[in-house]
């Protein structure tokens, strides 16, 4: 076997090398292409799930819920964010969007929500000024746009009295003025012409009689005088009749004068046409005087007056002012535009005005206000769909939110039936800025307006609640109506016992124990599943959650620090709402500071409520987790109609101190 020459080993060498770099090539390329991609996604995603389990361990990025401990906390302050998600007594970062809270001071008492303090210096920076509302009548101004038209009352048509042919138009175009009495065209008829000739024969034959009978004069008399009044008849005046008596001699046409002064608006024949009794041949209309038609609102009109003088300027007629009357105001609205006309009728002697033109109108109206309305500047309301609100200066200083009614807008000006009496002083200039205020502050504001009476409607409704299953009890005998009490709910419905529209309840035997059902429709049901419905009723005794609830809690939870956790496990309810914290979708519970403890209520909705009246909430805590008796809002009007869920073995709380 040969050895290899140095050349084929150089040549071995060369290509094992290219073969490697190809290798090493190929690899970098994909590592570019595909490798450095995944790692760094990969990075991102260990990044985050660091940052992420810092958080839910360490608590670093939301000290807003265990900073409200602070004891250098001010305690005319409020933070909140930006975006205003929630109000808080401590620094930190907000726990709904994590933006840094912000310091707003409150001034006056923080359980005060309809009203709010601001010092001289902040209400000059914005600009609040006062004004007295007034029990006074006001006159507005209206302006109407309308449209000029004919006076109809001086419009006249030309018609034809008889057959005949148009020999000569006069008026022969449109827009031609003519004067009374004029000639406005000459018609050739036939039938004219021999009435003519039989008014000549009877005046000759009334004067050329000499016979002695009355009858035959009398009678060739009344042949003359309804050959006459025949000629008349058919359009000829009494003058033209004269005319042809004098003359003797009858004539195949006939003048048509302008029976006014005015001008032709519309023409309708034109000479050579032949024309039937009584087809129109034009018409004339006196322009001295002209309507305009306006179209107003029913709540605009309804101040007008017939006689009314008004301001009216012309489209084309610039810097030309006109006045006109108020003629007519139709006593209907018009069902297609739900608007009432009105006329107006404007002097036209100097013929500026064109039919066809537009016409705005400017009409002064008194409004009258009641005893109880007050008229304010338009700007003193705020308005958001249904809901009208306004703030009143009820002491230097201090203003107060108000809902309103209003009555009736008047221009620049408002009528309001009800909110602000006489003599109240309105705030007028920078209301906006005033309801930002009272927003901040998480006090009542244009945007929620029923912040403050949202918790007693709930309270109404619970209230009414009781009566009816207190009138539902009372149809039982005494043994049921103890059973059906202590029992609270049917297990079948979820719903209270004689609530609903139910009814009284119905005691049902069952072979461990009875059970009260609200309606015979779940018998069945509870006789087949006996040990479910068993199940439902002792979780809603004990008071034990649902895993739902209990999935919903925990989620609710886990935003909250280890403190404020057990705080709000050891408290359960919200004192207000009285639900379970965590649940009712109302998210992370919020601690607030009362009386030196730290109280946790279910939403930032119940703060108001907390402050306002928190001896009575705490009692609500200290009265639940003793297990002797639920709220006063829950509590039927006795204890003998009581419907109170039976005591309940919870851990007792431990307010912080």
């Amino acid at each position: 076997m040969s050895e290899n020459s140095p050349k084929e080993i150089s040549e071995s060498t060369f290509n094992n090398r290219r073969r490697f770099n190809i290798v090493v090539r190929f690899a970098a390329y994909w590592f570019k292409l595909v490798a450095q991609p995944v790692l760094a996604i990969v990075f991102v995603l260990a990044l985050a799930w660091l940052f992420g389990y810092a958080q839910r361990n360490f608590n670093w990025f939301n000290d807003a819920a265990t900073s409200i401990t602070k004891t250098d906390a001010n305690e005319d302050s409020l933070y909140a964010c930006s975006m205003l998600c929630v109000f808080v007594k401590a620094p930190g970062r907000c726990p709904v969007c994590g933006m840094e809270l912000q310091e707003i001071e409150v001034k006056g008492d923080p359980k005060d929500i309809f009203g709010v303090t601001i010092d001289p210096t902040a209400r000059r920076l914005a600009n609040i000024q006062t004004v007295a509302a007034l029990n006074l009548p006001v006159s507005t101004e209206i302006e109407v746009l309308g449209k000029i038209t004919y006076d109809e009352t001086s419009e006249s048509t030309i018609s034809a009295y008889v057959d005949g042919r148009i020999d000569d138009l006069l008026a022969d175009f449109t827009g031609a003025k003519v004067k009374k009495g004029e000639p406005l065209a000459i018609l050739y008829s036939p039938d004219l012409y021999a009435d003519q000739v039989g008014l000549l024969n009877a005046k000759k034959l009334l004067a050329e009689s000499t016979s002695s009978n009355e009858r035959t004069i009398a009678s060739n008399r009344r042949l003359y005088e309804s050959t006459r009044l025949r000629l008349v008849e058919f359009g000829l005046s009494a003058e033209q009749v004269d005319e042809i008596e004098k003359r003797g001699k009858p004539d195949s046409t006939v003048r048509i004068v302008a029976p006014i002064s005015g001008t032709c608006v519309e023409k309708l024949v034109k000479e050579g046409d032949y024309i039937k009794t009584g087809q129109p041949i034009m018409r004339l209309a006196d322009l001295s005087k002209v309507w305009l038609m306006l179209e107003m609102f029913p709540e605009d009109s309804r101040n007008l007056k017939l006689g009314q003088k008004v301001n009216v300027t012309i489209q084309s007629q610039v810097g030309q002012k006109f006045e006109g009357t108020i003629a007519f105001i139709a006593p209907m609205v018009n069902p297609k535009t739900n608007a009432v006309n009105v006329r107006v009728e404007v002097s036209n002697e100097a013929g500026l005005i064109r039919v066809g033109d537009f016409g705005r109108a400017k009409i002064q109206t008194q409004h009258f206000a009641n005893q109880e309305m007050v008229i304010v500047p338009r700007e003193a309301v705020l308005i958001n769909g249904s809901d009208c609100i306004a703030y009143v200066e009820t002491e230097a200083g201090r203003f107060e939110f108000r809902t309103v009614e209003v009555a009736e807008f008047m221009g620049d000006k408002i009528s309001l039936s009800s909110g602000i009496k006489p003599g109240e002083m309105v705030v007028a200039s920078g209301v906006f800025m005033l309801d930002s205020t009272f927003n901040i502050q998480g006090k009542v504001s244009l945007i929620d307006p029923n912040r403050a009476v949202r918790k007693d409607y709930a309270k109404l409704a619970e209230s009414e609640e009781a009566r009816e299953i207190e009138k539902a009890l009372s149809i039982l005998n005494a043994e049921d109506r103890q059973f059906a009490k202590e029992q609270v709910i049917c297990p079948v419905m979820k719903v209270k016992l004689g609530s609903a529209g139910m009814g009284a309840p119905i005691r049902v035997d069952l072979p461990r124990r009875d059970v009260m059902i609200c309606c015979e429709a779940c018998r069945n049901k509870l006789i087949d599943e006996p040990e479910k419905y068993y199940a439902i009723l002792d979780d809603y005794l004990n008071d034990s959650p649902t895993e739902e609830e209990l999935a919903e809690i925990k989620k609710s939870f886990a935003p909250l620090s280890t403190k404020d956790r057990r705080l709000a496990e050891d408290q359960v309810i919200c004192p207000v709402s009285e639900v379970r914290l965590g649940t009712k979708g109302m998210g992370t519970p919020i601690p607030v500071e009362v009386n030196g403890a730290v109280v946790m209520i279910c939403c930032e909705g119940c703060r108001e409520g907390l402050l306002k009246e928190p001896e009575r909430n705490l009692q609500v805590l200290k009265a639940y987790h003793e297990g002797k008796n639920k709220s006063p809002a829950s509590k039927l009007e006795s204890d003998a109609s009581s419907t109170d869920i039976p005591p309940m073995n919870l851990p007792h709380m431990e307010l912080l101190k």
